[in-house]
């Protein structure tokens, strides 16, 4: 199962599919400690990625470095060539996309304390700034924990930004802004909603002291 999943999907899918449906577990692990889903997002292999992931695979098993499917998903993007195969950024992704919905974990740091994000930051705009918007369209609590998380030089994903990388940087800056103040809207709503109830209740407790 593990070395299938380091074939062109287009030759293998049909046997690494038929080896799920036979009861093949994917769960195997080399000596890097990856999985068939670990090695299938190294390769932006969005077609294994989802198959496995139909057969049960775990979303958020790591590798001896801590690096998720999501992470090594991410840092394959680095080998895309706009260029000369611009349509490999789709296939990297569609691995994304597919890993998100399963919830696999944004904001999950591997040994050197970084996220996904951190990963996305550096890769070069043109290939960076797509993946780096699906990625902070996925669900917003823990999209804004991985932002705003710290790897071990202590730099969050926008200290992480390099030059040129202006872009991106200014994506996290408004995507953080706007939950910050979300997040500031959403507290003064719940302020003004417990002053209604305390009112509320010394209007019902004043009501109670006159009918004696």
């Amino acid at each position: 199962m593990l070395d299938a999943c380091t074939l062109e999907p287009d030759e293998y899918l049909g046997y690494v599919c038929a080896r799920l449906r036979a009861g093949a577990l994917p769960t195997g692990r080399d000596y890097r400690l990856r999985t068939p889903l670990l090695t299938s997002a190294i390769g932006g292999a969005a077609p294994y990625v989802g198959a496995l992931l139909a057969a049960g695979a775990r979303v958020d098993d790591v590798d001896v470095s801590g690096d998720s499917a999501l992470h090594l998903a991410t840092a394959a993007a680095a080998g895309v060539d706009m260029e000369v195969a611009p349509e490999e950024l789709g296939h990297v992704s569609a691995c994304v996309q597919l890993l998100l919905s399963a919830r696999c974990c944004l904001s999950a740091q591997n040994r050197q304390g970084d996220t996904p994000l951190h990963f996305c930051v550096k890769l070069q705009p043109a290939v960076g700034q797509p993946l780096l918007r699906l990625m902070l369209s996925a669900p917003e609590a823990d999209t804004v924990s991985a932002a705003l998380t710290r790897n071990r030089h202590g730099v969050t994903p926008r200290g992480s930004c390099q030059d040129g990388r202006g872009e991106m940087a200014a994506m996290l800056d408004s995507f953080t802004h706007a939950r910050e103040a979300a997040l500031r809207w959403s507290l003064l709503r719940d302020d003004e909603s417990a002053n209604e109830r305390e009112a509320r209740a010394q209007v019902k407790r004043k009501g109670k002291k006159k009918s004696r």
